[in-house]
């Protein structure tokens, strides 16, 4: 998934196979750091399922790109 293509999205929350190629990260290890509040944007844990806040993934794009 490209960068337009998540901001074309119209879901506020994001997977980590859907982030994962942008930022050259194993989806795996994005859900690890989730778990650990590792991550520069914000997400949520429910299960084993991780969910990225859309706004703030796109905030922390602009502001490394």
């Amino acid at each position: 998934m490209t960068l337009d293509e998540i901001k074309a999205l119209d879901r506020p929350l994001l997977w980590a196979a859907d982030v994962a190629p942008l930022l050259g990260w194993d989806p795996q290890w994005i859900r690890i750091k989730a778990r650990e509040g590792m991550l520069p944007f914000q997400a949520g844990c429910h299960g084993s399922r991780v969910q990225i806040v859309k706004k703030s993934f796109l905030e922390f794009m602009e502001v490394t790109t």
